[in-house]
């Protein structure tokens, strides 16, 4: 075999994401959140918590499924965006018109565990986590999370749903496997946190993700609720060594929750964590000390979807403790069920308020209110460039055993 081509430099970091674009601090950010937060209707305010999906395919302006995308944004029923599946121009050309058309900046996010090339096409793909975990080297976990959050923050991306944090300890898990770093604790977590801290060096937001762990599962959540019959001493042990450690590491800022059932470590059996106050707030908050921004995973899976209304799921994980409300099937009756809630005192409204004032931070702390339009004829030397695919070669040829 020839030997490898010699790796370019890595170029160096921008500005740190704790930044606003012109260089303003964190109180900044809160004067500008506060502002915002004044001035908007309570089903905007509610609104700003919901993350709704859409496609970055090209498609006409009539286009039944981009129409109702701009409806939501128009009347300021979604906070922000997640990308599905979609290539470079389709996706940064409908997100530029999503961003002129939104009354407050969109926050936009997307899947990309194994590189922006998990949903995006044109970009970099890299070896999945279990892959990255064969070399040998978590260096390479953080050069795979840098190139990602670059290529992410040129396509006008805020937030990757990466990386996995569950530790592949269940031969007939059907969904996880290949998306784990490892069947060891500490190396999932010395691999998740390298690739944290390489998203978050280019600017953009790392989310680890199934807390409390779905490694450990035999049935799919996009399917049906998983339960997981651990103690909390094994659990202490297994699956949240990944997410203690990262908290720890001081760099995860936020966090992902598994809709899977607890029943040994919950009030609520039958409950997904998703929902579950006793687990997000007892052990995450209160146990482990993470005081970052918490995202369900997808409210419209099945292990969700069938058990519970829109509505009831949506007001049910905001008293369970998260902040974005993820891929709601329907944001409208959700809002309506959330605001009938806060009247009747079952959502408390200052929290409601600190929930609203911590996503209008997070998008002041990232720029958003400089309404920098992404630009498109700048795309093609940010994206799979020669220097990235390199990385990502070279990763893949040391991934093989």
């Amino acid at each position: 075999m020839p030997p490898a081509a010699p790796m370019p430099p890595m170029a160096p970091p921008p500005p740190p994401i704790g930044l606003l674009a012109d260089g303003m601090d964190t109180r900044r950010a809160m004067a500008i959140a506060d502002s915002v937060y004044a001035q908007l209707t309570p089903r905007e305010q509610v609104g700003q918590l919901f993350i709704s999906m859409a496609y970055g395919r090209f498609r006409t302006h009539e286009n039944g499924t981009d129409a109702a995308l701009e409806r939501l944004v128009e009347t300021g029923e979604i906070g922000g965006i997640i990308f599905m599946r979609g290539d470079v121009y389709a996706q940064a050309a409908l997100t530029n018109r999503m961003q002129e058309r939104a009354r407050v900046p969109l926050w936009i996010s997307q899947d990309m565990e194994f590189g922006a090339a998990m949903r995006v096409d044109g970009t970099t793909r890299f070896t999945p986590a279990m892959g990255i975990g064969s070399t040998g080297d978590p260096v390479n976990a953080y050069i795979k999370g840098r190139v990602t959050g670059l290529e992410a923050r040129a396509l006008g991306v805020h937030q990757v749903y990466a990386p996995v944090l569950d530790v592949n300890n269940n031969p007939d898990n059907p969904v996880i496997n290949t998306r784990s770093y490892s069947a060891d604790p500490d190396e999932v977590a010395d691999y998740g946190i390298q690739f944290i801290r390489g998203i978050q060096s280019a600017g953009v937001l790392a989310t680890a993700k199934h807390f409390p762990g779905h490694g450990d599962t035999d049935t799919d959540s996009h399917l049906d609720l998983p339960v997981v019959r651990h103690d909390y001493a094994r659990l202490a042990a297994v699956e949240l060594t990944p997410f203690r450690r990262s908290i720890e590491s001081g760099d995860l800022r936020s966090v992902m929750t598994a809709h899977i059932a607890f029943p040994e470590i919950s009030r609520n059996p039958d409950r997904p964590v998703t929902l579950d106050p006793d687990v997000l707030r007892r052990i995450l908050t209160d146990s482990l000390g993470f005081d970052g921004v918490v995202v369900t995973d997808a409210l419209e899976m099945r292990a969700i979807s069938t058990r519970f209304s829109p509505g009831r799921a949506a007001v049910e994980a905001f008293k369970a403790g998260s902040d974005m409300l993820l891929a709601s099937p329907d944001v409208p009756t959700a809002i309506d069920e959330m605001l009938m809630a806060v009247q009747s005192g079952e959502i408390d409204s200052a929290e409601l308020r600190d929930r609203v004032l911590r996503v209008l931070r997070l998008k002041a702390e990232h720029g958003l209110f400089d309404r920098t339009p992404i630009d498109l004829d700048a795309l093609s030397g940010r994206i799979s460039t020669l220097e990235y695919t390199t990385q990502a070669d070279r990763i893949a040829r040391e991934s093989v055993t």
